[in-house]
């Protein structure tokens, strides 16, 4: 569903690229349009089926709200207000409480605008973590706004210019192994900004001249909850907050498919959709299979899932041939446009998005998010020692000593404890050399031209020291997956479709609750703990082992499917060098002569695995945003809601 309009910040002078577009649509059946002194927006609906998401509109003659998208909690906030479950009703009485805050009390999905005629307070909010994208630009008196940026760019007129500063970030040794430094607040065209996640813009009417301001309505606490004491109590708290969302959420529609693998996050939310379906209502479920050694233990769990649960409809889709870039599939409709897309089998998401859609799922849950901050990590032990808990840190050690070779894990353990228990500075630098070693020694492989290398350099340090600055590294990683994979890094957030694509593990309260938990709670040791994985997802498998299959909450080994972005990446090189115009190239990026060398590198059986998968991450990198460049600069890119196959 797609919005945009402007909003007059000083009178209402006409706007000629503006009201073409305004005109263009006038006749269109599937468009809504809103105007009044100070405001014109349409509402332009994607197409003729029934979709999860609405738009709701209250205008009154002294308050305009328009609404796009879904409250999730819109009954339990209506019964707290005490006020009929009506969506016009909960956004009037939302904005008479609590004004330009009301957005921080919505959970779900959505873009809000709100036009007080009397006070002359105009603002536009997003949710909480950006599902739905909102972008704006100020065109003289007039901030032009809306969440499709082709159309933004049309309506205002501006140029289609790359923001350089964006490339460089994209293109830095932190980024492309740890997805982390782009800007929340810039798209990548120079004069659109982004509005950044659980954001509120205000817009000035009465002082010529005066700065729109950007607020943040939340983000999640940095402390730790130690009220409870013992596995089983945080477990308990999961497990009742996870049901309560999948309850909101499931409600939207009976039509429901969801991704599935025989991994915890995934089959949790099959397994716990199924609990809650009193109805019996069939659930979809979509599966990418990987041609691997281990998919036989993946396909064993999730029959174990379907005989516990024999009203779930499967589906399996094959990844190994979903290899190519989006923009060159019949999916290339479905790519983001704000960014480059940085997601490593594009096609397998599409494909799965899109046989969801031909099914006739009004919704498709994901497990993406869980692994940020619910898996749990065994780097535990400087959060016991603060804590000074000793008895549960003395059988944790016996347990890690007992595994294998003694002299192994001394070393293993020392390596890890000490360094918390070093002066802050210090510590912060031994994990970072640890775990994300770009941030002190710049190095990449040898893909880019000297010129645009110095370019990275100050780029990576400036990262390194958001870094520091940001995190506070007492609880080893707690919050730092959270941070690094930030919107807008993933491509989710603008895919276009029909469907509404529902991510449980991120809403707002299971981040702020995942987040809270200690470290020592997410990762568990024990006599039957065989490998990593099955130390980890404590809360997932002790909350839901109840309505769990038995093979996946005690489940010790996670198949990895078969990624062919190799393939991809050498398709795309070697066609690049057959071509004569080539962005990146034009641009300095690269050249001819760092593309084949980095080729031979790739294709070099005897080179060692990790410098191959070194070099594979940073020209997939300079492929994804090639394919986006090509995309942008296109003839029909502004003409179409669809992007055109590049290549």
């Amino acid at each position: 569903m797609e919005i945009f309009g402007k909003i007059s910040v000083k009178g209402r002078p006409p706007l000629d690229s503006f009201q073409t577009q305004w005109d263009q649509y006038q006749d269109d059946p599937s468009c809504y349009f809103f105007e009044g002194d100070t405001y014109q927006v349409t509402v332009r609906t994607a197409s003729i089926r029934q979709t999860v998401a609405s738009f709701t509109c209250l205008n009154t003659e002294n308050l305009f709200v328009l609404f796009v998208g879904r409250i999730d909690n819109q009954q339990a906030l209506c019964d707290s207000l005490h006020i009929p479950n009506n969506t016009k009703r909960l956004l009037y009485k939302a904005y008479s409480l609590w004004g330009k805050e009301m957005a921080k009390a919505l959970l779900g999905a959505f873009n809000l605008l709100v036009i007080d005629k009397n006070s002359q307070e105009h603002f536009i909010s997003n949710d909480h973590y950006n599902f739905k994208p909102l972008y704006y630009t100020s065109v003289g008196h007039h901030l032009i706004f809306g969440n499709d940026i082709r159309r933004l760019i049309k309506i205002s007129g501006i140029s289609l210019a790359v923001n350089q500063q964006n490339v460089k970030e994209y293109l830095s040794p932190v980024y492309v192994i740890d997805e982390f430094g782009v800007s929340q607040d810039r798209s990548f065209f120079k004069n659109v900004n982004k509005l950044p996640f659980a954001s509120t813009l205000n817009i000035p009417l009465q002082e010529r001249g005066a700065p729109f301001k950007v607020e943040q309505y939340w983000y999640p606490q940095k402390t730790l909850d130690r009220s409870k004491r013992t596995y089983e109590d945080y477990a308990e708290e999961f497990q009742h907050l996870f049901m309560e969302i999948l309850k909101e959420q499931g409600a939207h529609s009976p039509l429901i498919g969801s991704e599935l693998s025989g991994g915890l996050d995934s089959s949790s939310l099959v397994c716990g959709l199924q609990h809650l379906n009193k109805e019996q209502h069939p659930i979809r479920t979509y599966t990418l299979t990987g041609g691997t050694d281990t998919w036989h233990l993946e396909q064993d769990k999730i029959n174990d899932i379907l005989a516990l649960y024999p009203n779930t409809d499967p589906t399996y889709i094959p990844c190994d041939p979903l290899f190519d870039y989006i923009e060159n599939t019949n999916y290339a409709s479905l790519r983001p446009i704000d960014h480059p897309n940085l997601l490593n089998l594009p096609t397998a998401l599409a494909s799965i998005i899109q046989q969801a859609q031909d099914d006739g799922c009004q919704m498709l849950f994901s497990g993406e998010g869980a692994d940020w901050y619910l898996e749990g990590i065994d780097l535990i032990w400087d959060s016991m020692i603060k804590t000074k808990q000793w008895k549960p840190l003395w059988s944790r050690l016996k347990k890690t000593l007992s595994k294998g070779d003694p002299l192994t894990g001394f070393v293993y353990i020392l390596s890890t404890m000490v360094p918390s228990s070093l002066p802050k500075r210090v510590s912060d630098h031994l994990y970072l050399k640890k775990f994300y070693p770009r941030t002190i020694n710049f190095s990449t492989p040898d893909v880019f031209t000297d010129d645009f290398l110095k370019a990275l350099k100050p780029i990576s340090d400036q990262f390194r020291e958001k870094l520091i600055q940001n995190n506070d590294f007492e609880y080893w990683a707690q919050r730092l997956e959270f941070e690094l994979i930030l919107p807008p890094n993933h491509n989710w957030q603008s895919l276009q479709f029909d469907l509404e694509y529902m991510l449980p593990y991120l809403d707002r309260r299971m981040i702020e609750f995942g987040l809270s938990v200690p470290p020592e709670y997410k990762f568990r040791i024990e006599k039957e703990t065989q490998s990593f994985y099955g130390g980890t997802k404590v809360l997932q498998r002790e909350g839901l082992r109840s309505i769990l299959p038995p093979s996946i909450a005690n489940s010790q080994i996670k198949s990895v499917y078969s990624n062919p972005v190799t393939k991809r990446v050498i398709r795309g090189v070697e066609h690049l060098l057959k071509k004569k115009e080539v962005y990146i190239i034009a641009e300095g990026i690269t050249n001819p002569v760092k593309l084949k060398s980095s080729l031979a590198i790739l294709q070099d059986k005897t080179v060692p695995l990790s410098t191959r998968h070194d070099v594979e991450a940073w020209l997939d990198s300079l492929l994804n945003l090639e394919m986006w460049l090509q995309t942008v600069y296109h003839p029909a890119f502004l003409d179409s809601p669809t992007a055109v196959p590049v290549l």
